[in-house]
């Protein structure tokens, strides 16, 4: 292992629409791969959703649509305008390059380097109790606070890390493990 590792978050590579094609993934491999030094790329591929259309974990685009002002909305409901690029970016990725994961796989082993999927476990970002209205939280979260960790606690929660899901109830486990697995 002498080679860098990077880890490309999703802000970076969902929020350039310029991407969302077959040609823009090449390109995006290349910038990271492309002059050699590179041993991996490991590309994030979800937080509480996913960004591509999970069976397992919430996809990032369901229940979000825009309003005639062209603000998005979460499940009827006005949110925060930041995710637009992430929600309509990512759906329309998978419209137009459904195989867009075998296409980063493929250049980044023709460019030499390997690729990875990573994986946030437990994503505890903006989970303050009253920030549901954020399509960044999947609908486990969404719908069961009872498995998050510690709830006997709720009354309290004030920071976000209060908030992650609990790995010692199985439900939680499977839920994650299913997600790897897919």
């Amino acid at each position: 292992m002498s080679g860098i590792f990077i880890n490309v978050d999703a802000q970076t590579f969902w929020h350039n629409s310029g991407n969302m094609n077959r040609e823009g993934v090449i390109r995006d491999v290349d910038f990271y791969t492309k002059n050699g030094g590179v041993e991996a790329v490991f590309y994030n591929m979800n937080f509480q959703r996913a960004f591509f259309p999970s069976k397992v974990f919430t996809p990032i685009w369901k229940d979000c649509e825009l309003d005639e002002n062209g603000d998005l909305l979460l499940r009827g409901k006005k949110t925060d305008n930041g995710f637009k690029p992430l929600v309509f970016n990512c759906k329309k990725l998978i419209e137009c390059c459904p195989d867009f994961m075998k296409i980063r796989y493929d250049r980044c082993h023709e460019n030499g380097a390997e690729m990875w999927h990573s994986m946030r476990m437990n994503d505890t970002h903006h989970t303050v109790i009253g920030q549901e209205h954020l399509p960044q939280h999947g609908d486990l979260w969404q719908e069961r606070k009872d498995l998050l960790r510690a709830w006997y606690r709720h009354f309290w929660r004030q920071d976000w890390h209060d908030n992650a899901f609990d790995y010692g109830k199985r439900e939680v486990y499977d839920y994650h493990l299913a997600f790897v697995r897919e």
